[in-house]
């Protein structure tokens, strides 16, 4: 009896129809090893099936954008030098001088050109840094102190892109 009058209970609540829903992500929720993919595929493709079925909007904290173009920013610079070292052994083999000719911050604007491309296709919003609500004293004395989130791995303070994610999205938050 309990059981019905639940269930009937449940038949008449209401709940307020939802139309959009948002999505928060963290560069682990993307980051892939293959550099020639913007994001992990398996993201893509849990996100593509996704919002088939419902509304979603992709929020990217701006620091999660910039961890992303880092890593493969670093990943392609690290294949330039090896380009360039060896340009300069095939110079010296052959006696005339080679150039390679690409340049590090064309590199690193096409990364970024490309992951901003990889945003409009998905419709994604970056949510910048809340640099002046950010208390940064009291985020300086935590790094310091190893206080949460910040701690200590391996002789290195680690947290402070998840501090300014964590006060990315409380910023966001309280607006909406």
């Amino acid at each position: 009896l309990v059981r019905q009058e639940w269930q009937e209970n449940m038949s008449t609540i209401k709940r307020p129809k939802v139309d959009e829903r948002y999505v928060v992500i963290d560069s682990t929720a993307i980051y892939y090893e293959d550099k020639s993919y913007v994001v992990h595929p398996a993201f893509e493709k849990a996100w593509e099936k996704t919002s088939k079925s419902i509304k979603i909007v992709l929020l990217i904290p701006e620091v999660v954008r910039g961890e992303i173009c880092y890593q493969q920013t670093k990943q392609a610079l690290k294949f330039h030098k090896e380009v360039s070292d060896t340009t300069e052994k095939i110079s010296k083999i052959t006696e005339h001088k080679y150039h390679c000719r690409i340049k590090e911050d064309k590199i690193i604007y096409q990364i970024c050109e490309r992951f901003d491309k990889w945003l409009k296709l998905y419709l994604a919003e970056i949510i910048p840094v809340p640099t002046e609500e950010i208390d940064w004293k009291d985020t300086i004395n935590k790094s310091i102190w190893r206080k949460a989130p910040f701690s200590e791995e391996e002789k290195k303070e680690k947290g402070f892109r998840d501090h300014l994610i964590l006060e990315t999205l409380i910023s966001y938050t309280k607006k909406y």
